[in-house]
């Protein structure tokens, strides 16, 4: 059974001549759901996280834009 909900989203789809209306199911909230029970099992705060992000687009930043020309 297909229902429309307000807000969904939908993909029309041409399979020559003959159309299909699919729904379009947002990955996001999946995807933020998966990486935060990931982040509980391995023991790690959102602090700590944070930090290593912050390191890790440091470390990316030197990389690509402090490195010696002539290298």
């Amino acid at each position: 059974m297909f229902t429309f909900q307000e807000g969904d989203t939908y993909r029309l789809v041409d399979m020559d001549g003959i159309f299909v209306l699919t729904a379009m199911v947002p990955m996001v909230p999946e995807l933020a759901r998966e990486i935060e029970r990931l982040r509980q099992e391995a023991g790690v705060s959102l602090e700590d996280l944070l930090v290593g992000l912050r390191e890790e687009r440091g470390r990316y930043y030197q990389d690509q834009y402090e490195s010696d020309p002539s290298d």
